[in-house]
């Protein structure tokens, strides 16, 4: 069966279209999360205000060592405990034998 250029360009169309509306579906809500999180980025722990405990969202541990999201999430609440913004550390997850 060959296709003809008309065919074809309709393809093309339905495929950019389809990329294009995947791409939106994608970058929208990035988009719309990143700009509302924006006042609550701070650039040092000392900015952050105080608040009793930090909650750490749990992450896979592989051999003994934590993921790197959750590695970087451990030091930042670390951070926060010896700055004096965090009284406490709740880390969540599950244990693992």
């Amino acid at each position: 069966m060959v296709l003809s250029i008309r065919d074809r360009g309709r393809g093309l169309k339905i495929a950019a279209t389809l990329v294009l509306l995947a791409s939106a579906g994608w970058l929208g809500p990035n988009l719309w999360i990143a700009r509302s999180a924006r006042p609550y980025a701070y650039s040092s722990a000392t900015a952050v205000p105080a608040r009793t405990f930090a909650i750490v969202p749990g992450s896979r541990v592989t051999h003994d060592r934590p993921l790197s999201i959750l590695g970087a999430r451990l030091e930042a609440a670390l951070d926060l405990y010896r700055a004096g913004r965090v009284k406490a550390i709740l880390v969540s997850g599950q244990e693992t034998a």
